[in-house]
């Protein structure tokens, strides 16, 4: 909504996801499991790579889970990850392109007679609002259009955004008016999005997680111009002023290098040069076996190790373990895995080798002179 011409900028270019997003899928799918009564894994495969859930990551899962079971009654409906077709809301069916382009999947939609929550669960680091949120407004539009009669009315409906690393829940109560009022909203704007000359309206929000962000005219004019502001070198010698102004710009260079990295990743990917970058596999830690840890935790309190070595509700590390057992670096490798990483990009001068393409590049034809 906020960037009309992102549509015609994006057409053709691929959407891959980088290691925070494959990491962000992967704890989706572990809440999903937890919420629907499974035992989560120790990782999931994302994008042909397994993703392990990690501790932290663990406890974030169990904090989103935690806050889903205080909102849940005896006899509401729980739905985990949910695809809503938002676009079958707002237009008939002979505008079948906006049918089936407009729709999204709710992390959490829970029903019972007169109440409606829509929530998203958020794993990173950058801070998303739920007042007036367009993401859990649109799931609200889908929501209120399929399970209507499960509800059978709403009169308030209940957005919230669950992100652990940015504190407590944030919750907003709506009407159904007010989706009402956003879905006429959402419906103008997509048709808009047919000219094609559509704007394009770069801003750190709207260029966040746009696939166009690394080309877009308008995104590069943003961050050149913030790049060229003349500051002083020390920060101690900055204003008030200028340490605002640096700050608030800071998130728009952060994410223009975030989507030029990505887009050199996918070059690489794809046999292209990017001269003095590589594409490497990413260092990553032992982990214990599925298996292993049980039996080395069996093994280690027959001998009688002290109890310090165990961390709740895991054993702790293998170089921990190591240590404390005060033994070689390597010597518990029999019990452990090592994850492969996904693709990062560094400096040729990087020591590890760099991944093969994907595909091999194909070899330009011979110009042609025009006679």
């Amino acid at each position: 909504m906020a960037c009309p011409g992102s549509i015609r900028m994006s057409e053709g270019l691929p959407d891959e996801a980088g290691e925070a997003a494959r990491q962000g899928t992967a704890c989706h799918r572990a809440l999903r499991d937890i919420l629907e009564g499974r035992d989560m894994a120790a990782g999931y495969m994302v994008d042909g790579q397994r993703v392990a859930i990690s501790d932290e990551m663990h406890g974030q899962i169990l904090e989103v889970a935690e806050w889903v079971d205080g909102q849940t009654e005896l006899g509401d409906v729980l739905l985990c990850e949910v695809e809503l077709s938002i676009g079958n809301a707002l237009f008939p069916p002979e505008q079948l392109r906006f049918r089936e382009l407009i729709w999204g999947t709710a992390d959490i939609v829970l029903m019972a007679p007169g109440r409606l929550t829509v929530a998203d669960a958020k794993f990173g680091f950058n801070e998303v609002e739920a007042y007036k949120n367009p993401q859990l407004l649109s799931y609200a539009i889908g929501a209120l259009a399929r399970y209507r009669r499960t509800f059978s009315a709403a009169p308030l409906i209940t957005l919230a955004i669950i992100q652990p690393r940015c504190g407590e829940p944030k919750v907003e109560t709506v009407t159904a008016q007010d989706v009402a009022l956003f879905a006429n909203r959402l419906h103008d704007a997509a048709l808009v999005t047919l000219d094609p000359n559509a704007p394009l309206h770069a801003s750190p929000e709207a260029c966040h997680w746009c696939p166009a962000a690394a080309i877009c005219p308008e995104n590069q004019k943003l961050t050149l111009a913030i790049a060229r502001e003349e500051f002083p070198m020390v920060p101690e010698r900055l204003t008030p002023e200028q340490v605002a102004e640096i700050l608030h710009k800071a998130k728009a260079i952060k994410q223009a290098v975030v989507a030029v990295e990505e887009h050199a990743l996918n070059e690489l990917q794809l046999g292209r040069y990017i001269p003095g970058w590589k594409r490497v596999a990413a260092n990553t830690k032992r982990q214990w076996r599925p298996t292993a840890e049980k039996e080395l935790v069996a093994a280690l309190d027959l001998i009688g190790v002290p109890p310090a070595l165990h961390t709740e509700p895991e054993l702790k590390s293998p170089a921990q373990v190591e240590k404390l057992l005060k033994m070689k670096p390597g010597a518990l490798d029999a019990y452990t895995l090592k994850p492969e990483g996904g693709p990062v990009l560094v400096p040729d001068s990087d020591p590890r080798p760099a991944l093969k393409a994907d595909f091999e590049t194909v070899q330009a034809l011979p110009a042609v002179e025009e006679k």
